[in-house]
């Protein structure tokens, strides 16, 4: 599993588990698990520049170089965004969380 500077905001343990339950083959497994990885970096990323003003994304991409999972990212969005970013990481990994859960659910039927 990849880590990102966000990991802690996002919950993504519930639909592991629901993976575990619903997914018996371990290659399986490990190609959701690796999709929902990229599904939620891709949001996470969405919802950061969206709210970070344009004058800094490349200041922002330039600290990505390093990886995602590096902690002065986080601190440097906090700088930089006047809105309460955590709180809108959190809102939108919940409502992918609900879209994974219900999808994961289904497909398991």
């Amino acid at each position: 599993m990849s880590k990102t500077f966000a990991d802690h905001l996002l919950g993504k343990d519930e639909i592991y588990a629901h993976i575990d339950l619903y997914v018996t083959h371990p290659d399986q497994k490990k190609e959701l698990v690796n999709l929902v990885e990229d599904i939620f970096t891709h949001h996470l990323l969405d919802t950061v520049l969206t709210h970070l003003p344009k004058h800094h994304h490349d200041a922002f991409a330039a600290l990505l170089k390093d990886g995602l999972s590096d902690p002065k990212i986080l601190r440097f969005l906090k700088e930089k965004i006047e809105i309460d970013i955590e709180a809108e990481i959190q809102k939108a990994a919940a409502k992918l969380k609900k879209d994974l859960l219900a999808d994961i659910k289904k497909s398991s039927r």
